[in-house]
């Protein structure tokens, strides 16, 4: 899952009031000549002048996140400091802040899907129909260049919100273009496995505003001609995207259900992208010893509501490779066993592939211990809570991959010396449970 990667992604931080202040649009793409277009997205900016043209660079981790001016000029240096970083959590964001605010997040993460976001304040597009112009057009030049998957665009109140199953509040439906579409929205960028999956005449007859076909056989569905409509006629809007989703095959959508499969094509690049990935994991190994720093809260909210079915996703794949895994203290020592020995073969192995092992490793001890999920105030990695005593199965699973250390140790002490010292300790006042963890 980049996991990949994570629409929109920052629907639990930052204040909703300023969200609301822009018209959002992204794209996710496995392409994996993605790393070269830096100059090229840059330069679709700037042909825009001063209404596109960023003021600030907040850069990655590999800067401490630090925000530099933007300088016309330095373009090519800025241009060839990116192409030296094979990653940098969790990319570089253009920013505008006057007198129109712009933002255009540009992904340098080892995920599956490579993502860039864009945010437009609302009231520069509201200046004349001339600027939504504008904001599509660079949309497409967008699409041209790094040949997703998927995009799309559209103002935060038309994403459908539910509440969550793990008790984390109110969250959208999030995007896992490899389960199924998130939804339809304003703007709507496919790309051409979509419309060979959907049929060029069933896509050439949608019941929208517009339909564009693209340079690379993609598709561009507007639902209606401004993604301010929305906000003008809610029930309109959504009674309209029912009858394209409908038209389309509803079972291409997303409907919340954490153990819903839809229908999904051969999405391009992917397989090119994972191979690549497993080679760098390689590499990681060695030289990265930390995976989970560069995932942001976002993600991991996603990892937590698919976690069961991601969980159940990593068994029937290892049932087919002949392990056998039932969620039993048993069954941690065979997942040792196989893991140590894709360590001693070199089998490559990726973000994705631990979020899979250690989603299997939390529903264990969930089903066994009762553990529930909680975030620490301070803390962008979920963890299981057993009374005040913290367990983070993300944290283990990394040392099991990386350093070949076992999940069998460690669920036995959970379970031997762990519990029984907390049903301990409820039986004495004024105690508190202090084991360290190995």
């Amino acid at each position: 899952m980049d996991l990949q990667n994570l629409i929109p992604r920052e629907t639990s931080r930052g204040d909703l009031s300023e969200e609301r202040r822009f018209v959002s649009g992204g794209f996710l793409s496995a392409n994996p000549e993605y790393w070269r277009y830096f100059r090229s997205l840059l330069k679709v900016l700037l042909s825009h002048g001063e209404g596109y043209t960023p003021q600030f660079i907040e850069l990655g981790k590999h800067d401490n996140y630090k925000t530099i001016p933007f300088e016309t000029g330095k373009v090519e240096e800025l241009a060839k400091k990116w192409d030296t970083q094979t990653t940098d959590t969790p990319g570089w964001d253009l920013q505008k802040h006057r007198p129109n605010k712009l933002s255009v997040m540009i992904s340098r993460l080892p995920l599956r899907f490579n993502f860039v976001d864009i945010n437009v304040e609302r009231d520069y597009l509201k200046e004349s129909p001339n600027k939504i112009g504008e904001f599509l057009e660079i949309l497409g030049d967008f699409y041209n260049i790094l040949h997703p998957s998927y995009g799309y665009a559209f103002v935060r109140e038309s994403i459908r919100m539910h509440e969550d199953p793990l008790g984390l509040g109110r969250l959208d439906i999030g995007t896992d273009i490899e389960r199924a579409l998130p939804d339809i929205y304003w703007c709507n960028l496919f790309g051409p496995e979509y419309v060979e999956m959907f049929g060029q005449e069933n896509i050439s007859s949608v019941p929208c505003y517009s339909i564009e076909r693209l340079q690379d056989g993609g598709a561009r569905l507007l639902l209606s001609a401004s993604p301010l409509d929305y906000l003008e006629d809610p029930s309109g809007f959504e009674k309209h995207r029912e009858e394209v989703k409908a038209h389309l095959g509803v079972d291409a959508f997303d409907t919340g259900d954490l153990h819903y499969r839809g229908r999904v094509p051969k999405l391009r690049y992917l397989e090119e992208r994972k191979r690549a990935l497993a080679a760098a994991s390689l590499l990681t190994k060695t030289t990265s010893p930390d995976w989970l720093s560069r995932v942001r809260r976002s993600e991991w909210e996603d990892w937590l509501r698919y976690n069961l079915s991601l969980s159940e996703e990593f068994v029937s794949e290892e049932k087919r490779r002949d392990l056998t895994l039932d969620y039993s203290e048993e069954s941690l020592r065979k997942l040792d066993e196989y893991l140590h020995n894709l360590n001693q073969s070199e089998s490559a192995m990726s973000m994705e592939f631990l979020k899979k092992v250690s989603a299997y490793v939390s529903q264990v001890i969930i089903r066994n211990t009762g553990a529930t999920w909680r975030f620490q105030t301070s803390d962008d990695i979920p963890s299981l809570w057993l009374g005040d005593v913290q367990i983070s199965p993300l944290a283990r699973s990394q040392k099991v991959l990386l350093e070949d250390e076992t999940f069998e140790h460690w669920y036995r002490f959970i379970t031997k010396e762990l519990i029984p010292a907390i049903k301990r300790d409820k039986t004495l006042p004024n105690t508190k449970t202090t084991l360290r963890q190995p």
